[in-house]
C-alpha cells in the first residue's frame, strides 16, 4: 500500500502500509484544543470507518506535548444562544466518541504533558481513585508514576517516542484483523458500558463552570503564576 498524507487545519495524518500517524499540528499552542482542532480531529478519526487497510493508527502531538488541554484563548463560532453554545461545546463528546469508536488499534506516543481533555484515556486507565488525583486535584504526575500505574506501556527517551510507537502499531497490525477489531471492540464496549448515559453531563458541567467567577480566577492565575482564591461563585 503507498503511502499517502493528508493536512487538516490542525493536525496531520500519514499513512504507510497498514500504519497510520495521526499528528496534533498546533505546537505554537501546546496543541490546545480548541472548536477547529476537536473538529479535526473528529473529521480524522470518522476518515478511518471505510478504511480497511490501515490497522493500528499512533496519535501524537508535534513539538514539545501531546496536547495542553482546552485553548483558554477560545475561538471558534460565537453562539447566540445558550442552546446554540451547548450545541457547540459538544464537538469534545463527538471527537472523543469518533476516535473511541475506530475498528483500528490505536496507540498513543505521549510526549510532554497531557491535559485536560488531552488526558481523558489517561484518568480512564488510573482508576477512580487516582482519576480523582487527576480531574479533580489536577496533579501533575511524572511519566514514572503513570508508567507504574499502568497509564503507560513503556518510557522511552523523546527521541525514540515514535519509532517505539510505531513498533507497537507494526505489531498490532500484523495480528490478523478481523478478531483484533473484533476484540478491541469488545473490551471497549465492556469498560465504556456507562458512557453514553454520562457524557453530556460534561458538557453541561463545563458550560456551567465557565460562567463562574472561579473559573476566571482560575485561568487568571494560571497565566499569572500566582494561586487563586476560590469563593464558590
Amino acid at each position: 500500500m503507498p503511502s499517502s498524507e493528508t493536512r487538516y487545519d490542525n493536525l496531520l495524518v500519514r499513512r504507510e502500509g497498514h500504519v497510520a500517524v495521526v499528528t496534533f499540528n498546533r505546537p505554537a499552542k501546546a496543541n490546545a484544543l480548541d472548536h477547529a482542532h476537536l473538529a479535526d480531529i473528529e473529521a480524522a478519526a470518522l476518515a478511518f470507518r471505510e478504511d480497511v487497510e490501515t490497522r493500528a493508527v499512533v496519535f501524537t502531538g508535534a513539538g514539545k506535548h501531546f496536547s495542553s488541554g482546552a485553548d483558554l484563548d477560545g475561538g471558534g463560532p460565537v453562539p447566540s444562544s445558550l442552546l446554540e453554545r451547548r450545541r457547540l461545546a459538544r464537538i469534545g463528546e463527538r471527537a472523543t466518541l469518533a476516535v473511541f469508536d475506530m475498528d483500528q488499534i490505536t496507540v498513543a506516543a505521549w510526549n510532554g504533558a497531557a491535559m485536560g481533555g488531552g488526558a481523558v484515556l489517561a484518568a480512564r486507565l488510573a482508576g477512580p481513585a487516582r482519576a480523582k488525583r487527576l480531574a479533580v486535584g489536577g496533579e501533575r504526575i511524572a511519566a514514572q508514576e503513570l508508567l507504574a500505574w499502568g497509564v503507560l506501556d513503556a518510557l522511552v527517551p523523546p527521541g525514540e517516542l515514535l519509532p517505539e510507537a510505531l513498533r507497537w502499531a507494526g505489531r498490532y497490525a500484523a495480528k490478523p484483523p478481523i478478531p483484533a477489531q473484533m476484540i478491541k471492540r469488545s473490551v471497549n464496549a465492556i469498560v465504556s458500558a456507562q458512557d453514553n448515559a454520562v457524557m453530556h453531563m460534561d458538557v453541561d458541567q463545563n458550560i456551567l463552570s465557565s460562567m463562574t467567577a472561579d473559573r476566571a480566577a482560575a485561568v487568571a492565575a494560571y497565566r499569572d503564576k500566582t494561586e487563586p482564591t476560590f469563593t464558590g461563585n
